[in-house]
């Protein structure tokens, strides 16, 4: 709990570790970057080669930040510790030096470079294998491609963000569309082309189909992240009704309702009833 307390402020229990303010600066800052991919791309998995801006050692001084020639010194105030000890009454309290910044050297002669940090900013490339069935807000982590510390660097966390698609909706591994028949594939039955991830295929549509009902696809979604299991495609179907019709065509569509014993004697006609139970 003192630990916790008083390394929040730069402290630490005396003899009981390491200051956090030196180790952090021995370990490079972990970098995020975010990429944008299509759902298609999501489904297959992608390969991206990305542009991350990050510190990396100095090549003119080897990352010491001493000039070449020279060499860092044993700090005079720490004695190399890396931290001071500052008693107070029972507590014995280790705060970070003040004059070396934790490291327990100093620099005589910093490097022209990079002024005595032991690092210089540079723009690099790095190939990422983003894997299939990625969703939006997913991380990965690609280890250490961040920052350049003392002793190590850091990891680079590449953030994921699915473009929205023009036809699919995306829920959990399944996605969903719709498709638009004429009345009489709703009547009739037949087969309709529907769009899919991979290009299209064809679905049949039973006589009789009713508006608004869907049809799963099985294995025609997305591929699960962790294991090997695939998503279903949803697929509604709308009935598009006509708005006009031929004298020939108004006159069989009364004929079947004639047939169907539909009563035609009020002002709406068969037409006009078909029409409305499928709003």
């Amino acid at each position: 709990m003192f630990e916790d307390l008083f390394g929040d402020l730069g402290f630490d229990i005396s003899g009981s570790r390491q200051s956090r303010s030196g180790a952090a600066r021995r370990r490079g800052r972990d970098l995020q970057i975010a990429i944008d991919i299509s759902l298609e791309e999501a489904a297959q998995g992608v390969e991206r080669i990305i542009t991350v801006p990050r510190y990396e050692p100095c090549a003119t001084c080897s990352g010491s930040g001493a000039k070449p020639g020279t060499k860092r010194t044993v700090c005079p105030q720490c004695k190399g510790a890396g931290k001071t000890v500052v008693s107070n009454g029972f507590f014995q309290l280790a705060q970070t030096c003040s004059r070396c910044g934790g490291e327990g050297s100093t620099i005589a002669v910093a490097c022209p470079e990079c002024h005595g940090e032991g690092r210089v900013k540079i723009t690099k490339k790095i190939k990422v294998k983003i894997p299939a069935g990625v969703d939006n807000g997913s991380q990965l982590r690609v280890r250490a491609e961040g920052e350049a510390g003392i002793n190590s660097r850091g990891d680079l966390y590449v953030v994921i963000e699915v473009r929205e698609h023009g036809i699919f909706q995306r829920h959990n591994n399944d996605i969903a569309t719709s498709v638009s028949i004429s009345l009489a594939q709703a009547v009739l039955g037949g087969e309709v082309e529907v769009p899919a991830l991979d290009g299209k295929l064809r679905m049949k549509i039973p006589a009789g189909t009713q508006c608004g009902k869907t049809f799963r696809l099985k294995g025609k979604g997305m591929p699960d992240l962790h294991s090997r299991d695939i998503g279903d495609e949803l697929v509604r179907v709308d009935i598009e009704i006509p708005t006009r019709l031929t004298a020939q065509q108004r006159q069989l569509i009364e004929e079947f309702a004639r047939l169907s014993s539909e009563d035609l004697g009020g002002r709406e006609s068969f037409t006009d009833k078909f029409k409305k139970s499928f709003r």
